[in-house]
């Protein structure tokens, strides 16, 4: 995401984020199950249910069209934690990636820079 919360229209800031071992390489190690971007809503929550409460779902946002996953997750209040790689850039158009989150049901948990300035944010979700 730019730091103005767009999802960035130039394919090569996303690279670093793709290919590095401290990006989405990273969190592919942890997940227990990846949700499909056509994977139905209604069958996620119901598996979601009935799995071992240590399993990890992951959706990995690394194309325009995956922000639809994004979305469709957030309308049903479904992540409990998500990690951002904020790209130290600004857009001022396309897909506005914080418009998908409730701003007041997260908090920051951990953050970490790297050389070529992108920060990654891990947040997760208020205990209400």
């Amino acid at each position: 995401m730019t730091i103005d919360g767009y999802f960035p229209d130039d394919d090569r800031l996303m690279e670093w984020i793709r290919e590095d071992r401290n990006g989405f390489l990273l969190w592919k190690q942890h997940g227990t199950f990846s949700i499909a971007p056509d994977y139905p809503m209604v069958d996620l929550i119901c598996f979601k249910d009935t799995t071992s409460s240590d399993s990890i779902f992951q959706a990995i946002i690394s194309e325009r069209e995956d922000t639809e996953i994004l979305r469709r997750l957030s309308v049903y209040h479904l992540p409990d934690e998500i990690v951002i790689y904020m790209l130290p850039v600004v857009s001022g158009h396309g897909i506005r990636i914080s418009d998908f989150l409730d701003s007041c049901s997260w908090n920051l948990h951990s953050s970490k820079s790297f050389r070529n300035g992108i920060c990654r944010l891990i947040y997760r979700k208020t205990l209400q």
